[in-house]
C-alpha cells in the first residue's frame, strides 16, 4: 500500500470556507492524479472510496453557523457545498476520471474499512480520508490493491 498524506489549513470568514473547500479539491486532485498511474490497465475507472464522516459533520457545523449568524436566509445552493463527493471535481475535469465513487459516511467507519473494501474489489483502488483538525484539514490518499 502506497499512502501519502497533506494538511490544508483553513482560513477564517465565510470566503475562507469557501476557499477551504476549494483548497481540499484541489489539493485531492493533485494527490489522486500522482497514485492513477499505478493503478493498472484502466486508471480512469479506478475505484475511489472516501472515507468522509467527520469532513461531513465539520461542513454541516460550518454550514448551521452560517445560517443562524445570516437568519437561515442562504441561497439553497449553499447546501451543495456539504456534498463530500464535490471535492473530486477538479480530478475529474483534469484526468477524465470516470471511475466508481464510494462516500463513506457511516459514524464509525475508518480507513481500515474503506481499505478492507477496496482490496477486495480485486483491481487497485484508491482510498480517500478527509479529517478535520482544529484549523486544518488532513488529506490521506492510499493505494490497495492486489500486487
Amino acid at each position: 500500500m502506497a499512502k501519502e498524506s497533506i494538511e490544508v489549513v483553513r482560513e477564517g470568514g465565510a470566503r475562507g470556507e469557501r476557499g477551504l473547500v476549494a483548497a481540499l479539491a484541489a489539493e485531492l486532485a493533485g494527490l489522486l492524479e500522482r497514485h492513477l498511474h499505478d493503478c493498472g490497465a484502466e486508471p480512469a475507472r479506478t475505484p475511489v472510496a472516501m472515507v468522509v464522516g467527520a469532513y461531513v459533520r465539520s461542513r454541516v457545523e460550518s454550514f448551521l453557523t452560517a445560517a443562524e449568524a445570516r437568519g437561515a436566509r442562504m441561497l439553497p445552493s449553499t447546501s451543495l457545498g456539504l456534498e463530500p463527493v464535490r471535492l473530486l471535481q477538479p480530478f475529474v475535469e483534469r484526468t477524465g476520471w470516470h471511475g466508481p465513487c464510494y462516500a463513506i459516511c457511516t459514524p464509525g467507519a475508518d480507513t481500515r474499512q474503506a481499505e478492507r473494501w477496496a482490496a477486495a474489489a480485486g483491481r487497485p483502488a484508491l482510498v480517500v480520508t478527509v479529517s478535520p483538525e482544529p484549523g486544518r484539514f488532513v488529506l490521506d490518499v492510499t493505494l490497495v490493491g492486489p500486487a
